[in-house]
Formats: C-alpha cells, sequence, structure tokens
C-alpha cells in the first residue's frame, strides 16, 4: 500500500513540468474587442497580437512578430437564426498602402524564416516531388497550430474563433475584409465585412 502512495505521488509531480508548458488561454466574448462589425445579425470582431504582451496569452513565451507573422483572431458570433458555412470564407488584410494580404496557413507559419521562401530539397524516396527541407524554426510550436481558426460551419446562436496568420506588421491605418461568408441551407452570401483599425 505504501508503495502504491508513493507511486502515484511521483506520476503527480513528473507530470508536473508538463502542465506548465501547456498555454491555457480562451478568447474573449465578441463584445469585448472594440474593432468589430455586425452585418445581418452576424458580429466579427478582429484583433491585431502586435505585442509580446498580447501574444503572451494564447502564445505563451513566443511572439510570432519577431519572426514576421502578425496573427490576427477573428471572432465571429451568429445571431441570424440561421447555420452559417465558414469553409468558404476569405479574410484579408488590408494594409495602410491598400495591398490586399492573404493569410499563411497554419502549417506553413513553421517555415517562414525573416520573410525567405523554404529552401527546397530533393527527397530522398522517389516520390517524384521536391519536400521542403527541415527547418528548426521557434514558429513551430503546438499554439500556432491549435489557436489557428479551423471552424468550417457555425450553427445559430454560437460563436467560432481562431487566429489567422499574416506575413506583416502591424498598422492602426489597415483592415480586415471577409467575403465568402454563406447561409448553410440557401447557399446565399452574406454581404463582405470590413473592420478597421483606426478609431
Amino acid at each position: 500500500m505504501r508503495f502504491r502512495n508513493w507511486l502515484v505521488l511521483f506520476l503527480s509531480i513528473s507530470a508536473l513540468p508538463a502542465a506548465d508548458k501547456e498555454v491555457r488561454w480562451t478568447p474573449g466574448p465578441v463584445e469585448s474587442y472594440p474593432h468589430r462589425v455586425t452585418s445581418e445579425k452576424v458580429t466579427l470582431a478582429a484583433e491585431p497580437f502586435e505585442t509580446a504582451e498580447k501574444t503572451r496569452g494564447p502564445f505563451g513565451k513566443l511572439n510570432p512578430n519577431q519572426h514576421g507573422v502578425l496573427p490576427m483572431l477573428l471572432v465571429i458570433k451568429n445571431d441570424s437564426g440561421k447555420a452559417l458555412r465558414l469553409d468558404v470564407m476569405d479574410v484579408r488584410y488590408i494594409d495602410q498602402n491598400r495591398n490586399q494580404l492573404e493569410p499563411t496557413p497554419a502549417h506553413e507559419v513553421p517555415l517562414i524564416e525573416g520573410g525567405k521562401k523554404p529552401k527546397l530539397v530533393q527527397n530522398p524516396i522517389p516520390t517524384g516531388a521536391p519536400k521542403l527541407g527541415n527547418r528548426r524554426s521557434k514558429l513551430n510550436t503546438l499554439e500556432i497550430q491549435t489557436r489557428a481558426f479551423a471552424a468550417k460551419m457555425l450553427p445559430p446562436g454560437d460563436v467560432a474563433s481562431g487566429f489567422f496568420y499574416f506575413q506583416t506588421g502591424f498598422s492602426s491605418r489597415a483592415r480586415i475584409y471577409v467575403t465568402g461568408l454563406r447561409e448553410a441551407g440557401s447557399e446565399r452570401e452574406l454581404f463582405y465585412i470590413e473592420i478597421p483599425f483606426r478609431e
């Protein structure tokens, strides 16, 4: 019996470091973000995580901005009474010069190194296609993947949220432009939504 108690204590203590490494964070309600727009009873909020203070919550010690990546949180609340398709939603970052930037998929973010394209190397297995070279990257973290926006459908009354990753710096003169939101039943596309950051 005494051995069993020691075993339980040992396993509990050994699990502590792993628990400490886990970054616990949840986004706030859509109403808590100052940069938001409501259209057809659907509210979208966008929040740039451009400082180390902001990124510490969702990403821990990693500040993606130091590696040329701006994490942009998007929160969507559906009060329309109809389910929405999000799988064809298009999100763009329009910078101060009106350049439209597409987000980098979360699985490609670890390949970003100071704006350089990943190096292609010959695959040793003859698959007919080159592979991306293995690179150690500080952006190769679980949080980058798990915090990414992944919702495909949004039922009425529900909220979806997650990050989009843009290879740019933040400007208060920029804005987020969202198109492609559709009603799941009729396939009717909702009006585009533009979220400015300048107060």
